[in-house]
């Protein structure tokens, strides 16, 4: 299942319960099908469980699915974005992964540091390392202080 750019797994019973079997299939080129199986979900994207067996909101960030309060999905400014259907199989095991990529960056409404993720860890960055040429803020995913506090700082 396509989500937001990139294939999702979804098992077959999920594909019948949820309406997928009642859409059109479209076949496509294999290169760029496997491009989009080895794509991550885009940092930022918010998703749901698509069957709404669970009602948790959550933000993608670096692979992870990060369960999200109403007041962050509000505070972060998240219900003014789409609201993507996930298959639930797949939303358990984004938000069951340990730690987001290494170079996710993540802010927290605790302060303004902006965090890089690095094996694992969080490490502090500057702003210099942001603007033309360089890293954007528009790359930087806005999550709950919990999850920044449960990473070890570089």
């Amino acid at each position: 299942m396509m989500l937001n750019g990139a294939a999702v797994h979804i098992s077959a019973a999920e594909w019948t319960a949820n309406g997928y079997d009642k859409r059109s299939l479209m076949g496509v080129p294999g290169g760029w099908l496997a491009s989009t199986v080895s794509a991550q979900v885009s940092n930022g994207t918010i998703v749901k469980d698509a069957s709404g067996a669970n009602a948790t909101v959550y933000v993608m960030a670096g692979g992870v699915a990060v369960p999200l309060s109403y007041a962050d999905f509000t505070g972060f400014g998240y219900d003014k974005r789409p609201l993507e259907g996930a298959p639930g199989e797949w939303l358990v095991s984004a938000a069951a992964k340990a730690a987001p990529a290494d170079g996710t960056m993540l802010l927290s409404p605790d302060s303004n540091t902006v965090w890089q993720v690095v094996g694992g860890k969080k490490k502090a960055m500057t702003a210099d390392q942001f603007g033309e040429g360089k890293l954007s803020f528009n790359d930087v995913v806005g999550v709950p202080t919990a999850f920044t506090a449960k990473f070890p700082t570089v």
